[in-house]
């Protein structure tokens, strides 16, 4: 019971619709692993240096996932999330507009914002650990994402920058991560071998390829046409 408050009654404050996050998350984000197009909050489909790219990322996200993500679950025959997440979106939606009635001013600031500048912070968030894609093995989680490891982020984050060992088990905790990417460095060295790993962080990783190239063909990235960073 205590489980679901903040997925049912919290999200809608930090810009998650109710209900919602379980089955974008949990079930579609990491069975569909970030392929298009059944995992709708894929990056696959855009020029990942492009901003315009990026800002139709982000407004499919706050306008259409209303509707992608019951239809997402209908489609691959999950019925109950189907028929639950669509119960979730009315009531949010009807929640929104009723509480927008009586108090106008309170309920743009508490929800209406939040849903705007948290889709923004959720989309370019995701939108950066999923912008380096190897197309010949776009399925593989050493090849969808990359890890950010040795800086302070991951201490305020919940190892947030780990993000290769999350897709590998999305049910480790967090705590888990950092010795799992140790357990795991012998798969990563195999994938990228012959690359020289360097750390940086992650939203370094975005700045850097705006108007690079950002299609390299391992999960790497170029930095001032010098130097390689890899993820682990």
């Amino acid at each position: 019971m205590l489980n679901a408050i903040p997925l049912y009654c919290l999200s809608p404050f930090f810009g998650i619709p109710s209900g919602m996050y379980f089955l974008h998350h949990v079930v579609m984000h990491h069975i569909e692993n970030n392929v298009f197009p059944w995992d709708v909050s894929s990056t696959e489909p855009y020029q990942r240096d492009n901003f315009l790219h990026f800002l139709h990322y982000w407004m499919r996200f706050l306008f259409a996932i209303w509707v992608e993500l019951p239809y997402y679950a209908w489609k691959r025959d999950r019925m109950d999330m189907a028929l639950s997440s669509s119960v979730c979106i009315v009531g949010t939606l009807g929640g929104y507009y009723a509480l927008y009635q009586l108090h106008p001013v309170g309920t743009f600031w508490t929800l209406i914002l939040p849903a705007v500048l948290g889709s923004f912070l959720l989309m370019f968030g995701n939108w950066s650990q999923h912008i380096f894609i190897n197309a010949r093995d776009a399925d593989n989680n050493y090849n969808l994402t990359y890890n950010v490891i040795n800086v302070a982020n991951n201490q305020t984050t919940f190892n947030d920058g780990y993000h290769i060992e999350h897709h590998v088990s999305s049910r480790r905790h967090w705590s888990e991560l950092p010795a799992a990417y140790e357990v795991n460095g012998a798969v990563w060295a195999r994938t990228v071998a012959g690359l020289r790993a360097c750390v940086c962080d992650e939203l370094e990783v975005v700045h850097s390829v705006a108007g690079r190239v950002v299609r390299v063909p391992k999960a790497a990235f170029i930095n001032d046409g010098s130097t390689l960073y890899v993820a682990k």
